[in-house]
């Protein structure tokens, strides 16, 4: 079932800057929390929060829009969900990746407090030498 075309599904996008740091790939993306998000339906109705699940899309789906080649995640290492996002919360999202490597390490923070980050491994594309 696909949602009504007026839904909104995905956090919002500000700035987004890239930097080098040696080998390490970092990029910062600003996000805005949309309040009509509907991922905040039923969950919680009197203290709505953003699911877990949501942000792993979202990183996954920004991920694919930087480095289009790491598509196909594997799994989720050293997850940890801190705080809860709310409707209307202004993000910070810091992805980090090293070389060629197939793995992608993010944290999304709220001023200067984090409120979840992870690393997500990703499967080596066909041809690579699988790191």
């Amino acid at each position: 079932m696909s949602a009504p075309r007026n839904e909104t599904i995905h956090l919002a996008l500000g700035e987004h800057e890239r930097r080098q740091d040696g080998e390490l790939e970092i990029h910062e993306l600003t996000l805005r929390v949309p309040p009509e998000l509907r991922w905040f339906r039923g969950h919680f109705p009197d203290n709505p929060v953003l699911p877990a699940v949501v942000q792993l899309q979202e990183v996954l789906r920004l991920t694919a829009s930087i480095w289009p080649e790491l598509i196909a995640p594997r799994r989720i290492t050293n997850g940890k969900f801190r705080r809860p996002i709310h409707p209307a919360d202004s993000l910070r999202l810091r992805l980090e990746r090293a070389g060629e490597a197939g793995t992608v390490r993010f944290t999304y923070s709220r001023g200067s407090e984090t409120c979840s980050s992870g690393v997500f491994e990703f499967v080596p594309p066909e041809g690579s030498r699988g790191e």
